[in-house]
């Protein structure tokens, strides 16, 4: 009897799947430790950061002891990693949330802080000793912020110690239903060697007008900029759209944007982009099969697609990357590939994995992290000045309130053996 054009559908997917799980191991991974646990809850997002000689972070967005939504920074020197310690919010606000972390060229915090005026996001770096104190970058009053991201560069692409940080981030619009304008700025090379050096910024330059935005995210390489989101653009989506939409600036301090492209359309859900070096990019995100009447079915799969400069367009775009409960997280590496942070296999605790994406086979190696024991709620992925990589996930309990912060350094396969 021959199988349905369905259930073929399936057995190929399968079989791609068994394909990519052959991939050999690139990093091993020590045993994971907890580093923050709590039995109230709360906590709903941590990423890594590195600041140098052996020390980085790990931040977490969690409530504070007043009970209101805050920032706690956990310092990590060698393996050893310290008490959580809360930031102070900025004057006037009440809440304040992490939107993104990045490391390069050195640690910072872009958050969404809110008050009586609204919400506006707030920028801190971290230099020598210390963070800085929080710098507005939105109009407290004039602008309703709705979300806001770092854009993550590649360590190989940090030169010297002067620092330039690109933020983008989302006002609320009238354009369209559930209008979003996304905006971007760029700060002033310049050092950052103590907690008094406070960053300067450009101004405001706009990106794209997004409709019904989910998720956003945005990379750099050199002087080009990606930025990507879920959700609809104006005049080109329908409301509800859960499509997949980047636009590409270029410039060295004032940056333009093109405009808008879809690459995928359909169920998808957190995006993640990176840059690849040489004007190209990577975006990761999670999607799933849609049925006629719009339910979604199936498992969910990680999807991703390549940003090529010389054509300048999305030329390669795969759905079929891998089996995952959570989104993918990437990180690039400026020469034509990027690690992806995803579960191995859409269940509760499936193990999460790092998995390298290279232009000539989607996964070429496949490093197991470690295994959950409740759900994943936020996860990050760093690579490290030494060649190395660390993960962190934020899980919940799989009964109860009780959360936990786990983390895990990755080394390359036979350095720890004295292998090559």
């Amino acid at each position: 009897m021959r199988p349905s054009a369905v259930t073929a559908a399936l057995l190929a997917l399968a079989g791609c799947e068994v394909q990519s799980e052959q991939a050999p191991r690139e990093f091993v991974f020590q045993a994971p430790v907890t580093v923050w646990q709590s039995t109230a809850g709360g906590a709903d997002g941590v990423w890594l950061s590195e600041a140098g000689g052996g020390r980085g972070f790990a931040m977490l967005s969690a409530a504070l002891p007043d009970g209101a939504a805050g920032i706690y920074a956990i310092e990590r020197r060698g393996d050893d990693w310290g008490a959580a310690v809360a930031f102070q919010r900025p004057v006037g606000a009440t809440m304040e949330r992490v939107g993104s972390v990045a490391a390069w060229p050195s640690p910072i915090v872009v958050s969404l802080a809110t008050g009586a005026a609204g919400a506006f996001v707030v920028a801190r770096t971290f230099a020598g000793t210390g963070w800085s104190a929080p710098v507005t970058l939105s109009v407290q009053g004039g602008e309703r912020a709705l979300i806001a991201r770092v854009a993550d560069l590649n360590p190989g692409e940090v030169t010297g110690t002067r620092s330039r940080f690109d933020v983008v981030y989302g006002v609320a619009s009238t354009v369209c239903a559930e209008g979003v304008e996304i905006r971007h700025r760029r700060s002033v090379p310049r050092a950052l060697l103590t907690p008094a050096d406070i960053t300067e910024w450009g101004a405001a330059r706009p990106v794209a007008l997004a409709c019904g935005l989910q998720s956003l995210s945005a990379a750099t390489s050199r002087d080009a900029l990606a930025v990507a989101w879920v959700g609809g653009a104006s005049g080109l989506s329908g409301t509800g759209a859960r499509d997949v939409y980047a636009v590409q600036g270029t410039g060295a301090s004032q940056v333009n944007f093109g405009a808008p492209t879809v690459v995928q359309r359909g169920a998808n859900r957190d995006v993640s982009a990176a840059g690849l070096g040489g004007g190209a990019f990577l975006l990761g995100w999670a999607q799933r099969a849609v049925a006629a009447d719009g339910a979604e079915l199936g498992l969910q799969r990680g999807a991703w697609a390549r940003y090529d400069a010389a054509l300048r367009a999305w030329n390669r775009v795969d759905t079929g990357w891998f089996f995952t409960r959570t989104s993918p997280v990437l990180r690039g590496d400026g020469a034509g590939e990027a690690l992806a942070l995803g579960s191995d296999g859409d269940f509760a605790t499936s193990p999460l994995v790092v998995r390298r994406w290279t232009e000539t086979r989607a996964v070429r190696t496949r490093s197991a992290a470690g295994s959950p024991l409740g759900t994943v709620r936020s996860m990050s992925v760093l690579r490290t000045r030494d060649g190395g990589v660390e993960v962190i996930w934020l899980e919940d309990a799989l009964v109860g309130a009780s959360q936990r912060l786990v983390w895990a350094r990755g080394v390359r396969a036979g350095a720890a053996d004295g292998g090559v």
